[in-house]
Formats: C-alpha cells, structure tokens, sequence
C-alpha cells in the first residue's frame, strides 16, 4: 500500500520477489503500478480509501495461523545474538537497555536514516501503547528531528529520537526548536565518527576507500552543542553510563541529546549485498533455524 517496491524492499533480482505470494498492489500514481513488481491485481487509488472502504469490508476477516506466529517467536529466539564483539556499547547493548529501560512506558520512537535506523527497525521491542517512525526508503538524513517535533507536538508520551552522528548534522538547528519549547524529547546518538550506512557499501565495493565517510568527515561536539541549545546532554562511553543517562531521560520530560560512543566498525548484520535474493543475506542464518 503506497510502496513502490523500490530495490530496498524487493531486492534486485525482481524476477524472483516474493516467489510464493498473490501481491495486491495499491498506490495513487497509476505509473507505479506493476512497474517494477508485476503485481497479481493492481488497485489505483489512495491509501486512505484503499483502507477506508476495502479492509472494513462487511463479511472481511483475518486470520493469523498460532503455529506460524510460534515459528516466528522460536526464529527470533534463535536469531537474535549480538554478533558485535567491540569492546564498549554494541547496537545490541544499546537496544537491550533502552528496551528495558522503557518497558511498559509510553513511548514514541523515531528513528532518522543510517544504520541506526536498521539496527531500531531489528532491535526495538515494542510494548503496548508504543510506536515506532520511520520513513523508509521515502525519506532522506535528517528526517529525524523534524518528524520528533511534530511526535512530540501532538503529546501523549516521551518521543525518543534515535540518530546518527551523519544524520543529526543534517538539521541540528532543530535542536534550538526542542529546546524552546521544551519537549519531552530525547535525542538519542548513536555516534561511530563516520557516515557507516555509506563507508559499509564502501568497504563492499569500493575496496575499502572511504574518502568522505571516514577520510575527510568529521563532527562537532553533540554535547557541547546541545547544552549551547539550552538542553541536557551526556556523554556515554560504557554500558553503565547508558543505563544511568536513559533512566535520567526517563525521570524528567525536558529535552536531553545522550551521545552514545559506539564502535567504528560495526555494519548492520544481517545485509542483503546487490545481486542476492532477499532470502541469501549474510552472514548465512539458516543453519540456527
């Protein structure tokens, strides 16, 4: 529904997407249908009338089979292993407290482009009454902090903005917005010094040269620069100190920017390399299903 199946959610080998499934397609440019996905039944029309008039359909019911959520349930069980070994705070450290640290309280989380944005996407355990934003394949860095203010314009719980070192740099300015109107907004940086999204396709294809994501890139001190916007910030070098910064965040509704150190090298794990199938990720997980 108003997707337009772009490579990031077929892959690049369209020919063989969803090999198995009836795809109803659903979008309000009619050149976007069947244009890359030959759909089995194509549906010209809005979003909101699609659901509006067809999914409240008299006599329309669904069903989710109990054995195929259990096989998901045992999968995630079996999948979800912290495969980074650097010393410090890992994406998985990272989500692990803040999923913990947020249990059972209401919270929206909005997450900008970058690896951060996968790592969120994997990682987030969602409780009743939380949400999570992103913009997918239809929106660029920096759209994080804007689309937190108006989350957070709109109340009802703490916004949490989980950025990048890259994407945060695209709209800091921002920071002087939350600041001024004192939301219940914490930013959330997760900070490897470099544009990682881009230095991984870098080090795939590129033999490694990482000429403005590491080589020629750089950033300013988020703290500092929070704290010139009239916010709190901190600076979290260890799991411990994490902890401490999220329950402060969660303890108070005023605006916060933590900056978390989290290592260079770490890519986003599993990932789809150009020219595989969605089912061919690396590294090969079917082994511990």
């Amino acid at each position: 529904v108003g997707a337009r199946m772009d490579v990031r959610q077929t892959g690049a080998m369209v020919e063989d997407f969803a090999r198995r499934a009836e795809i109803i397609q659903v979008d309000i440019d009619p050149s976007q249908l069947s244009n890359r996905i030959k759909a089995d039944l194509d549906i010209n029309c809005s979003a909101e009338e699609f659901f509006r008039n067809v999914l409240t359909g008299d006599g329309l019911q669904w069903s989710i089979s109990r054995e195929w959520m259990k096989r998901l349930k045992e999968a995630k069980t079996k999948l979800e292993v912290d495969e980074y070994h650097a010393p410090g705070i890992t994406p998985h450290k990272l989500f692990r407290v803040l999923n913990k640290t947020f249990e059972d309280e209401k919270v929206s989380y909005v997450a900008d482009v970058g690896n951060h944005q996968m790592w969120a996407a994997t990682l987030l355990d969602l409780d009743q009454g939380q949400s999570a934003h992103y913009c997918g394949g239809m929106g660029s860095m920096g759209f994080g902090l804007p689309v937190s203010i108006g989350v957070a314009m709109r109340g009802g719980g703490k916004v949490i903005n989980i950025a990048g070192d890259g994407s945060i740099q695209m709209n800091i300015q921002e920071l002087d917005t939350i600041s001024r109107l004192d939301l219940d907004l914490t930013v959330l940086v997760l900070d490897n010094h470099c544009l990682g999204m881009v230095k991984s396709f870098q080090d795939a294809y590129f033999d490694g040269r990482n000429q403005s994501t590491v080589i020629g890139y750089g950033h300013p001190d988020f703290v500092k620069v929070a704290r010139a916007f009239g916010m709190k910030a901190r600076k979290v070098t260890a799991v411990e100190e994490l902890q401490k910064a999220l329950q402060e965040a969660k303890d108070q509704s005023h605006p916060m920017l933590i900056d978390v150190e989290i290592a260079l090298g770490d890519v986003c794990r599993p990932r789809l390399l150009f020219g595989c199938k969605l089912d061919e990720q690396k590294p090969d997980l079917k082994s511990r299903v």
